[in-house]
Order: C-alpha cells, then sequence, then structure tokens
C-alpha cells in the first residue's frame, strides 16, 4: 500500500493488511511486497512490521539484517506484478502452491496480479483477502471476475 494511491487510505483495508503481515509471519510465510514504480515506497508503518528492530529500508530485492528473512520488496511498473512474484519465489525458492493476495486499486493491480498468478501458477490456491483489498474507483468490492478462475478463491476476513 502506497500513500500515493488514495485506495490506500482506508484504514479498514491498512488494519487487514498489517494483520496479514503478521499472520504471515507468525506461520513463517512468504510475503512479497509489490511497489508500483520507484516515486512511493509501502506505508512505513507496514513496512516497519517485517523489521525486528530499525525498520530501515532496503533496495529492491536486497534484505537487511534486521529484516524478516521471508520479506521481499519487489518494484513493478505495470499493474500485474506476478513476473515479480514469481521472481522473488524462484530466487529464494519458495513454494508457490499457495498465495494470499491483498492490495489497493483492486480493479487494476489486484486483479491483474491475480489473474497472472493464476496463469502462471495453475495448481497453486489464490486467495484474494476481501478486506485487505480496497479500490478507490468503486462503491463496494466487487469480486465477479474471480468466478472463472478455478484456482482463485474470495475469503472476507484477514
Amino acid at each position: 500500500m502506497q500513500a500515493c494511491f488514495d485506495a490506500s487510505w482506508s484504514w479498514r483495508t491498512f488494519v487487514a493488511v498489517g494483520q496479514l503481515i503478521k499472520k504471515a509471519k507468525r506461520k513463517n510465510r512468504p510475503i512479497v511486497f509489490l511497489e508500483y514504480g520507484s516515486d512511493d515506497r509501502t506505508y512505513p508503518q507496514l513496512r516497519d512490521l517485517v523489521y525486528k528492530h530499525d525498520g530501515h529500508c532496503c533496495a529492491d530485492g536486497e534484505e537487511t539484517p534486521n529484516q524478516y528473512a521471508k520479506a521481499v520488496f519487489k518494484t513493478k511498473h505495470e499493474n500485474d506484478g506476478s513476473d515479480q512474484v514469481r521472481e522473488a519465489c524462484e530466487a529464494q525458492k519458495w513454494a508457490t502452491d499457495a498465495f494470499e493476495v491483498c492490495g489497493v486499486n483492486t480493479q487494476a493491480c489486484v486483479k491483474a496480479t491475480v489473474h497472472g498468478l493464476s496463469k502462471k501458477f495453475p495448481q497453486a490456491t489464490i486467495t484474494l483477502v476481501e478486506q485487505a483489498c480496497n479500490d478507490c474507483c468503486r462503491d463496494g468490492q466487487d469480486f465477479h471476475w474471480t468466478e472463472r478462475m478455478k484456482n482463485v478463491s474470495v475469503r472476507r476476513a484477514a
């Protein structure tokens, strides 16, 4: 979630994303942060959840000594971030059988990334977490586009 996107200003979404990050860490699961472009970073409060002490930012894909070992930050320059997720999983040798997806601009970035993951990993289970998604361009969430994808489901809460 980057402040440059109006959809990221939702407190409900912010809290739900934070809960997903904490849950992933408790379960020792990988976390891939996708940041659109290079002008703005993920909210510091969310970035800090993967740092043990100092919360210093790191370069794309690099790990700092105090960073949660299974978290990477990747920059993307188009709506679909599935290539960056695949690259992170391959580089870190992480499993690709299940993904939980959250984010803002649901009808653009989230939708494109979920479609990309579904095509690249057809055997994977992809769960879209409704409360951890937001779209400023629509009233309410619309996830009907997931119905045609066999390996994608929507879960309400983090």
